[in-house]
């Protein structure tokens, strides 16, 4: 895994600004022997399928390739405008340094062009005083065009050498699903495990969940998908720890998911629990905002989600400090885990869905004899 991290976490990525991510997906996936493919939208899919049958049911794994930052709208008098993708406080951001990013002319290649000093703020008043610009003044020798791409100058990857290893990077929320899925397919594919799992990585979550839901309004999952929205989420509030393990998020700030696909993943993961007792994940309803599960819930899909408890969400660290991102290791490590678990088990959520149907019809049926034997009048 840790090749992946080191490759893909330093990108340079931003809500509509996605190519660098998405072609290295389809890079890795002709090295590693995987089908690629765009929808329209500029979606990437990632398949295998070691599925000895045309009618097993097909894992969906999803993560989005954005991440909150800024894209420089005009440059005049020395002067720089620029629009921010994302969500976050309007209490970060003062006189933090960005580094500019522009599009090379070689296929896949950003270049860091400089830097730029953010020396005023732009809000919405009408949704909790967020960030949606700000006016910078470039470094000595920086030349900003319109188009570039600011990010905040804080750690691109590191993993620290704390007795439990933490993940730094700019951008954990969401190349670290990015990376667990990419990590799954090849793992399912150099063990020619009897699985169909696609990998829908998403463009333009951080603006809306743009992307998932193109993708899902428009047919391009296969019918009778699994799908489980992968997402690094704020365990701020006491929602999640750090190092207990992958979550199975029932639910978000706009839906309670799929309770069969929460049952059958809680029954994979107790399992793998039983049998090494170095596995531990949690079970939390993580409501603190809206993820592509509930886009693709709304849509009629069959929906789940999984996440790892993300530290200083969107960059906001403590003191109105800008800062890196942070996951743990061992969380980003079991999830991957999980997941070729229910890849290799997908098989069993009809009968984990029939059997929590039958135990409560039988539940049902001895309440009503029990009840029509009980005076309900006086």
């Amino acid at each position: 895994m840790k090749d992946l991290l080191e490759t893909i976490l330093p990108l340079p990525t931003v809500s509509f600004l996605e190519a660098l991510v998405h072609e290295y997906i389809e890079e890795f996936a002709a090295s590693e022997g995987l089908l690629f493919s765009q929808d329209r939208f500029g979606n990437s899919y990632v398949t295998y399928n070691g599925s000895p049958s045309e009618k097993e049911q097909v894992l969906v794994l999803t993560a989005h390739t954005d991440h909150p930052g800024f894209v420089v709208t005009n440059v005049s008098e020395g002067q720089i405008k620029a629009k921010f993708q994302g969500g976050l406080s309007a209490e970060y951001g003062d006189s933090e340094t960005l580094i500019a990013y522009r599009l090379g002319r070689i296929r896949s290649e950003y270049e860091q062009i400089g830097t730029a000093d953010l020396v005023q703020i732009e809000t919405d008043q009408e949704h909790g005083r967020r960030i949606t610009g700000a006016t910078l003044v470039p470094s000595i020798g920086t030349e900003i065009e319109e188009g570039d791409m600011l990010l905040w100058d804080v750690t691109p990857f590191a993993i620290s050498d704390d007795e439990v290893p933490m993940i730094l990077a700019r951008q954990c929320d969401d190349l670290i699903g990015v990376v667990t899925i990419l990590d799954t397919l090849r793992t399912l594919a150099r063990g020619k495990v009897a699985a169909h799992v696609v990998g829908l990585f998403t463009r333009a979550e951080e603006v809306g969940l743009m992307g998932a839901s193109a993708a899902g309004a428009r047919g391009n999952i296969p019918d009778g998908s699994v799908v489980i929205a992968l997402e690094t989420s704020s365990g701020d509030g006491g929602r999640a720890v750090q190092g207990d393990g992958p979550i199975i998020r029932v639910g978000d700030a706009g839906s309670i998911f799929n309770p069969y696909v929460s049952a059958w993943m809680e029954v994979i993961a107790k399992e793998l629990a039983k049998n090494d007792e170095g596995f531990s994940f949690q079970r939390v309803l993580m409501d603190a905002g809206f993820t592509e599960a509930t886009a693709f819930h709304r849509l009629g899909y069959t929906t789940g989600a999984l996440c790892v408890a993300l530290g200083n969400w969107h960059n906001a660290g403590g003191s109105g400090k800008i800062e890196a991102e942070n996951v743990s290791l061992y969380d980003t490590e079991a999830l991957v885990t999980l997941l070729v678990a229910l890849a290799k088990n997908i098989d069993s959520f009809e009968s984990t869905k029939l059997h929590q149907e039958n135990q409560q019809k039988s539940h049902a049926s001895k309440a009503s004899k029990l009840l029509l034997g009980q005076p309900h009048r006086k």
